[in-house]
């Protein structure tokens, strides 16, 4: 960008994110579910670095220099940066791993043993007064949660400490955590020279990138 003589780094990069475990089981922390019924609580930054911010208003040179000419099939200084970085091994690598986190979460749900718990959740529910069959269902009630932007109804924080109260009682969470983890576990053997092929390919994006950075490439 600098040698076309443009002063700015390019997009916003997108930053490391904690996630929650509210995002994989539900609500679960009481005093949360008191105060913000079914709002997940937000990714932890998990980088200290702070993203560069683009140019209030980008030039028609800027855009060209990090875009290029797709109609002209010309590069920008994006697209050279992904091509000398990436081999395309390493994204292929990447939506390996997901697909086996995909078929892991699947076989876990559909598990007798979760189902079983699941079953507890959902009478414990009933028992408090509140109709659901699963810990997914009351989080995407729209009933219960109404527009977005509005903050959380007396009702929906009812439901939320009661279903958090219900997932201690039936222990949900650690039966989901515990099954889960021996699918994943089962996976990872039945793959794991492909997973370590996939590894491989990542620590060369990362040489890689390291070298771009020691002004190497």
């Amino acid at each position: 960008m600098k040698e076309q003589g443009v002063d700015w780094s390019g997009q916003a990069r997108e930053r490391g994110m904690d996630f929650p475990i509210e995002a994989e089981y539900g609500v679960i922390d009481l005093e949360w579910a008191k105060l913000h019924g079914y709002e997940v609580p937000p990714a932890r930054d998990s980088l200290d670095q702070a993203n560069a911010a683009p140019p209030a208003e980008l030039s028609s040179a800027a855009v060209a220099a990090y875009f290029g000419n797709p109609q002209k099939k010309e590069m920008g200084c994006e697209g050279k940066s992904q091509k000398k970085l990436s081999s395309g091994k390493s994204e292929a690598a990447y939506q390996y791993l997901r697909d086996l986190q995909d078929e892991a979460h699947s076989k876990a749900i559909n598990d007798s043993r979760v189902r079983t718990v699941t079953s507890q959740w959902s009478k414990c529910m009933k028992d408090s007064g509140f109709s659901y069959p699963d810990p997914i269902a009351p989080a995407t009630d729209k009933t219960l949660l109404g527009k977005g932007g509005v903050p959380s109804s007396t009702k929906e924080k009812n439901v939320a400490v009661a279903d958090a109260t219900c997932k201690r009682r039936t222990q949900y969470v650690q039966v989901r955590a515990v099954v889960g983890a021996a699918y994943q576990k089962g996976l990872i053997e039945s793959n794991a020279e492909k997973l370590r092929e996939g590894q491989a390919e990542w620590s060369q994006a990362l040489a890689r990138a390291n070298d771009v950075l020691r002004g190497k490439m």
